[in-house]
C-alpha cells in the first residue's frame, strides 16, 4: 500500500534584512487549470495546517512579520 498525500505544500523566503519576502503555496493533489497565485497562503496559515515552524531561527519579531503575510505582486510569475 502507497500513501498519496491530499495536499502538497511550499514555504519560500527570499532574505535579504529589511527587504525579506516570503510566500507559501497549498496545493491539492490533482489536476488543476487554475494560475500558481490561486493557492497562495501565508506561512502562519501553512504552519497552522502542517504543524510545521518553517522558519524558527529567525528573530522572533522579524518571523512573525514575514508569516503573518504575503505580497503576490513582490514575487516574478
Amino acid at each position: 500500500m502507497v500513501t498519496v498525500p491530499t495536499y502538497y505544500y511550499k514555504a519560500i523566503l527570499d532574505f535579504k534584512n529589511e527587504k525579506s519576502k516570503s510566500i507559501a503555496f497549498i496545493l491539492p493533489n490533482k489536476g488543476s487549470k487554475m494560475p500558481l497565485k490561486s493557492f497562495v497562503v501565508t506561512i502562519d496559515s501553512l504552519e497552522k495546517l502542517s504543524k510545521i515552524d518553517f522558519f524558527n531561527k529567525l528573530d522572533d519579531k522579524l518571523e512573525t512579520s514575514i508569516e503573518s503575510k504575503f505580497c503576490k505582486e513582490c514575487w516574478t510569475w
